[in-house]
């Protein structure tokens, strides 16, 4: 659970825990939990989203397209946000988005200059 989500549960649900129903459940912050959760090792959040679009979709790529469409970032939690910004080949979604809406404004623009 992210912090905000369980805030948010806990309102809704009378302070009821989200797992075993008992009343009373309280939120509190731990600051050693929050820095061993920091070091724990992961994938890039991409690469993840990326596998699972590709395996939702059935998706089959040969080995020179997997390869240049793939991230190998494993790292802890703390440095995830760094690799994101500036190392990260993979572009996110919202990138995606953002380059298409860029790319239709452009095409708009051509069309009334013509």
């Amino acid at each position: 659970f992210g912090e905000e989500c369980l805030q948010s549960y806990l309102k809704q649900n009378n302070d009821k825990c989200p797992i075993q129903q008992h009343e009373h459940c309280e939120f509190s912050k731990s600051k050693v939990a929050r820095q061993q959760v920091s070091e724990l090792l992961v994938i890039c959040p991409r690469q993840y989203d990326l596998k699972k679009r590709q395996s939702k979709e059935g998706t089959i790529l040969g080995k020179k397209e997997e390869h240049e469409n793939q991230c190998s970032y494993k790292g802890k939690i703390k440095e995830m946000k760094d690799h994101l910004d500036k190392s990260c080949q993979l572009i996110s979604i919202q990138q995606i988005i953002a380059l298409i809406k860029e790319l239709k404004l452009q095409l708009q623009i051509e069309r009334l200059k013509t």
